[in-house]
């Protein structure tokens, strides 16, 4: 998933973020942190519920999403308050649960993300300028605005 920083995650060997329910073999679900505190990750390979802190922040709230790797896709949950355990249970196999904290600055898993880069990014006028876009996600609509 490119709208997290995936560089960040650290696995959950402690198992603070879930902390019963954890499963084994090939129902095992495999939890990690950013180090930045923004984002919790678990993977459900099964339908079955897993206990948990989401967070351990100072941070109101968080929001919680299900997303679907096979289709990049992802439904909002709730909002929930970072200070009680949750319980969560997908409702099909194969997703990952998704809690940022609130305000973090991050879209919805699996949203588009607009990322183009220039080269070069001064010169005289006129200059050519080739675009590489790096943008993540799928879009109906691309434009680009240009200022002087």
């Amino acid at each position: 998933m490119k709208s997290r920083e995936w560089w960040k995650f650290e696995p959950d060997y402690q198992n603070t973020v879930v902390t019963s329910g954890k499963g084994s073999g090939a129902g095992y679900k495999a939890a990690a942190r950013a180090s930045d505190g923004r984002t919790v990750m678990v993977w459900f390979p099964r339908r079955f519920a897993g206990y948990g802190r989401s967070f351990e922040d100072q941070r109101p709230q968080a929001k919680a999403y299900w997303w679907n790797p096979n289709d990049n896709t992802s439904t909002l949950i709730g909002i929930y308050a970072t200070t009680a355990s949750q319980t969560f249970s997908p409702s099909s196999p194969g997703r990952v649960l998704i809690i940022d904290v609130e305000n973090g600055g991050l879209c919805a898993p699996g949203q588009p993300s607009a990322n183009f880069l220039g080269n070069p990014t001064s010169g005289p006028h006129p200059h050519t300028v080739t675009f590489t876009d790096e943008s993540t996600g799928k879009s109906d609509i691309m434009g680009l605005g240009f200022r002087r």
